[in-house]
């Protein structure tokens, strides 16, 4: 948020022109400092002194900088007339794995079920915040899960019809998609975002709001970059990373080697590199500490010294989310271009790459030849990237993806195991038949109750 009001007040003098900042920031104590022209604002409720910029400040030219949570939580009707810019694109899908075979009691108590075809919304009937929920070890882990209950912007739906469900089996998702009618009080929304008719966030809105008119922005360029040359090398040619790959013992062997043979090959003064949290105990044995940053490292001008950039990264859709993207009719690997291989894009932004005056050769490392096909063409589309892809076998470059799942072979069952196990089959088949008969016959009593027709996914509120 620093680099982006530096920007602002920079444009702002140049153009002959005063312009109040104001950051919000979330924390525990309400406080306000100022530095200039800028207002550093710290609130307990963020979603609270959103609300009353409007009123507080509404004279001359005013420029707020919020977070996308931020944005999506607060009520936003004082701001008609105002001008909406979003910075990068912003996820308005939410969705969680929950097992809680021990907790029905305290969902039962805090939440409702309400049926919604084949899904169930989940609505709040308590008092609790999320705040609340945030401070309790507990409970924190489905803090935004709450939140999302509480606005009035999104809808939660689950694939379980009653809290009792958890006593036979405790594994459970629950899923939100934020709507963006409420922008409509803006007098422009303007997103600013690399390869945004790519991401996810765009192909869920085309599909449930098909109404949105879209229209491109060729923002002229500010600055004039000197040209230089990029070398994308890889080392999986006909396999892709993958959380199950990464976690068994042949992916954290292939990890191992990755990684020695990048630290025999950088200079770590000049290098940056980052991975998943779940791989960093492999990695960070043979690459130096001091040089790794998170994936989603915050836009900043920092590291821009850096000619040499590593991302060993996966994040691939969770099977959960896939049979979502199925009932949205949006292809899965729209995901893994948005939360992987764009990931990974604005990681390496962070380097050389962002400066004008920097012409110096540039090398990036990624794992398999996907994410370096995705990088190579982005970067060949500013007009001043030449960028080139280079295969490192490192002995799998050609290893197509493991079959099946790792782990110890099976030993043969004799008959009263195989016995014992088909009649477990035969018991769990009889129990999902009778829930999904009472599922049925509750959204049959819903449907008739409600006349209107509701969508499946997202409540619309306007």
């Amino acid at each position: 948020m620093r680099d982006r009001e530096k920007e602002i007040q920079r444009l702002a003098r140049k153009a002959g022109k005063r312009v109040a900042t104001v950051i919000l920031m979330s924390g525990d104590h309400n406080h306000q400092s100022s530095a200039g022209s800028t207002t550093f604002q710290v609130s307990t409720s963020v979603r609270a002194a959103v609300a009353a910029i409007p009123f507080v400040h509404d004279i001359g030219h005013v420029v707020v900088i919020i977070s996308h949570e931020a944005l999506k939580l607060a009520d936003l009707d004082g701001f008609s007339g105002w001008h909406l810019v979003i910075d990068e694109t912003p996820s308005i899908l939410d969705q969680q794995g929950l097992q809680t075979d021990l907790t029905r009691d305290f969902f039962e108590k805090h939440y409702k079920l309400n049926a919604n075809g084949k899904r169930s919304e989940i609505t709040s009937v308590s008092r609790t915040t999320a705040a609340d929920l945030r401070r309790d070890t507990l409970a924190s882990p489905i803090a935004v899960m709450h939140s999302r209950v509480l606005s009035d912007r999104t809808v939660v739906l689950t694939d379980i019809m009653d809290w009792k469900e958890l006593s036979e089996d405790g594994q459970w998702t629950w899923t939100s998609i934020w709507s963006p009618d409420q922008l409509a009080v803006f007098s422009s929304v303007l997103i600013l975002a690399n390869a945004f008719e790519r991401s996810l966030t765009f192909a869920i809105l085309k599909r449930v709001w098909p109404e949105i008119e879209w229209v491109p922005h060729h923002r002229l360029a500010l600055r004039q970059y000197r040209p230089r040359k990029m070398v994308i090398r890889y080392f999986a040619d006909r396999h892709a990373a993958s959380r199950s790959l990464f976690s068994s013992d042949l992916g954290k062997d292939r990890l191992a080697k990755v990684a020695r043979w990048i630290s025999a090959e950088v200079e770590p003064a000049s290098h940056i590199w980052t991975c998943n949290q779940a791989d960093a105990a492999v990695i960070q044995k043979h690459l130096s500490e001091p040089t790794r940053l998170s994936p989603r490292q915050a836009g900043s001008n920092s590291f821009a010294a850096a000619t040499t950039v590593s991302a060993i990264y996966t994040a691939k859709a969770t099977p959960a989310e896939r049979t979502l993207f199925r009932d949205l009719g949006i292809d899965p690997h729209v995901a893994t271009e948005t939360r992987e291989f764009e990931t990974i894009f604005q990681f390496v932004c962070r380097c050389a790459v962002r400066d004008p005056e920097n012409d110096q050769d540039l090398t990036v490392h990624v794992y398999d030849r996907n994410q370096a096909a995705y990088l190579a063409e982005l970067f060949a589309a500013t007009g001043y990237v030449d960028a080139t892809t280079e295969l490192i076998d490192l002995g799998f470059a050609d290893a197509l993806p493991p079959r099946g799942k790792p782990g110890p072979k099976i030993k043969p069952k004799s008959a009263a195991q195989k016995a014992a196990r088909d009649e477990k089959a035969r018991s769990k088949a009889r129990n999902r038949k009778r829930r999904q008969r009472a599922r049925n016959a509750m959204a049959q009593d819903q449907m008739k109750e409600n006349s209107a027709q509701r969508r499946l996914w997202v409540k619309g509120r306007r």
